[in-house]
């Protein structure tokens, strides 16, 4: 399987496996050798199970499961390297320190694991979740930069680049209206003169499979979204570019639950998510079982 950031392939792995950490270095991570940690068995990686969502996708990279056997009991463990709260920005650069941890998530429901301070923790209450909004406006904003605020009934996104984030208000009254979500020059705007119609769509609890989660960030999959309803992936990815303006790529794959399945899991190949070209096709019940949880139904 493949994984490309900055020119290192399976990076963090190969930090990991051999008793090092992840570092900053710049606007690139790098392997600290100067750290000493419990080594991580790389066949345990689960890049074939779904991963849990939570807060913490919105700020953390590297995220991998595994199952290991603590006190003769078989363990689920969710790894991920994250940001701490404190940074500077210097241009296009935010410089912020990175922490790597290790959460027991066998019995955290997804919605509870967020990052707190750079470190993963399963909460009481889960974290309200994710939802975009589809219209028109997709051809030109980031659907991976799209936010819908159901206390403010507002919709936020970064369109045209160079981050210029625009806002829709009153968005409940455009959709009763039966209206289409358009961006134009003055920005994000209500066409209730359209057949398309915009809708609301709540993020599915897990993730796809695949090992694009330990190059990418701010991940979710949308069940009931993207072309013909069969599913929407949206995450930032890195990419391999040396440009600090042009590290991270906000990207978006459709249908990933049956392309994807059909073929492989999804990678993420220098800032594009993609169904990994390197995985052969099997025919594993057990797979197919876990592809029908992401796929769409009324309660998504």
């Amino acid at each position: 399987m493949q994984v490309y950031y900055n020119g290192n392939t399976n990076f963090p792995l190969h930090c990991w496996k051999n008793g090092h950490d992840v570092r900053k270095e710049g606007p690139h991570l790098g392997c600290d050798t100067s750290v000493k940690r419990s080594v991580v068995n790389a066949a345990n990686f689960l890049y074939s199970t779904l991963l849990p969502t939570g807060s913490y996708l919105e700020s953390c990279s590297g995220v991998f499961r595994t199952i290991e056997i603590i006190d003769g009991r078989e363990r689920s463990f969710l790894y991920a390297s994250c940001e701490k709260s404190s940074g500077t920005q210097e241009g296009f650069v935010l410089n912020t320190s990175i922490a790597t941890s290790r959460l027991d998530i066998t019995d955290c429901s997804p919605g509870k694991i967020t990052n707190s301070d750079g470190y993963l923790q399963c909460m009481e209450q889960r974290s309200t979740p994710r939802s975009i909004v589809t219209g028109s406006y997709l051809k030109y904003c980031f659907a991976a930069n799209s936010r819908f605020d159901s206390s403010k009934d507002t919709l936020t996104a970064e369109c045209g680049g160079m981050k210029q984030y625009h806002t829709l208000e009153g968005l409940s009254n455009c959709l009763s209206s039966g209206g289409d979500v358009v961006f134009d020059n003055t920005g994000l705007a209500c066409d209730i003169e359209t057949s398309k119609t915009s809708e609301i769509h709540t993020a599915s609890d897990y993730i796809p499979p695949g090992n694009y989660s330990l190059s990418c960030t701010d991940m979710a999959y949308y069940p009931c979204a993207g072309k013909n309803r069969k599913g929407l992936l949206t995450a930032k990815c890195f990419t391999n570019n040396s440009d600090p303006t042009d590290l991270i790529n906000s990207t978006f794959l459709e249908n990933a639950d049956q392309a994807c399945s059909a073929a492989s899991y999804v990678s993420n190949v220098n800032g594009t998510l993609q169904c990994d070209p390197d995985t052969p096709s099997v025919n594993d019940p057990a797979r197919k079982s876990m592809f029908d949880r992401l796929s769409c139904s009324e309660s998504n």
